[in-house]
């Protein structure tokens, strides 16, 4: 927030944007710092700012690199199907984002759609 408030908001609100876009929590929860490294580069053109985001999202990864590990785990290995709801919840961000990401971003309206006429 210190370094460039404004930058945070625009890549938070294109996360949330491409989140709704492709259906998925994590893109909401974690695009944000991706997207701040390309947002820095833009904004400050100093190869400095760039560096400070690119480490601050590899020691952010690698501090949820356990969670991450668990979640593959449980869905590769167990074979458990999540809804976005249940990712929302497995990372801690309640499960109403979940919940509307499930009714209301374009992939699931999409997925929806053409399962509807599938079953027609």
């Amino acid at each position: 927030m210190v370094i460039n408030w404004f930058g945070i908001l625009i890549a938070n609100t294109a996360a949330i944007v491409l989140g709704f876009i492709t259906g998925s929590v994590l893109v909401v929860r974690w695009g944000g710092y991706f997207i701040l490294i390309f947002w820095f580069w833009y904004y400050f053109n100093d190869i400095l700012y760039v560096a400070f985001m690119v480490l601050a999202n590899f020691f952010f990864y690698m501090a949820m690199r356990k969670d991450l590990l668990r979640f593959r785990e449980l869905k590769v290995k167990k074979g458990i199907t999540f809804t976005e709801e249940d990712v929302s919840e497995f990372i801690l961000m309640g499960k109403s984002l979940g919940r509307a990401l499930d009714k209301y971003s374009l992939y699931y309206i999409i997925k929806r759609r053409f399962s509807y006429k599938k079953k027609i």
